[in-house]
């Protein structure tokens, strides 16, 4: 039991870590086609959605799978965790300002975090 309790946060955060550098590897892709075609705000801001969904589903299925009992609850956790690091670099590169659409990420960071842990099994 004890030894479960100090792996949790371990799995939480490598679920985290895994969900950031496939953020970062897209947001990459995501430069470099803007560079090359030019596409528009919202094609962006759709592609960004589907960014965190991605990401946050890929965590969620990783940590249903380690932690194996209510697995949508810590799917639900590391889609919170992402969610939370968002909103700290927002706020840390926008001088304290969220953006509007910031119901919009909540809403599929958790939500495709739960799923991801719901599917994992």
């Amino acid at each position: 039991m004890k030894n479960e309790r100090v792996k949790l946060p371990l799995i939480l955060m490598k679920g985290l870590i895994g969900s950031v550098l496939l953020s970062a590897a897209a947001v990459f892709v995501m430069a470099f086609l803007l560079y090359k075609t030019g596409i528009s705000e919202s094609t962006i801001h759709i592609v960004v959605i589907v960014m965190y969904g991605v990401s946050c589903l890929l965590a969620g299925f990783y940590c249903g799978k380690k932690i194996k009992s209510r697995r949508f609850l810590w799917g639900l956790v590391a889609g919170l965790l992402y969610f939370v690091l968002l909103c700290g670099l927002t706020l840390a590169v926008k001088n304290g300002r969220l953006s509007s659409h910031v119901m919009t990420s909540a809403l599929v960071c958790l939500g495709s975090g739960m799923l991801g842990g719901m599917i994992s099994g």
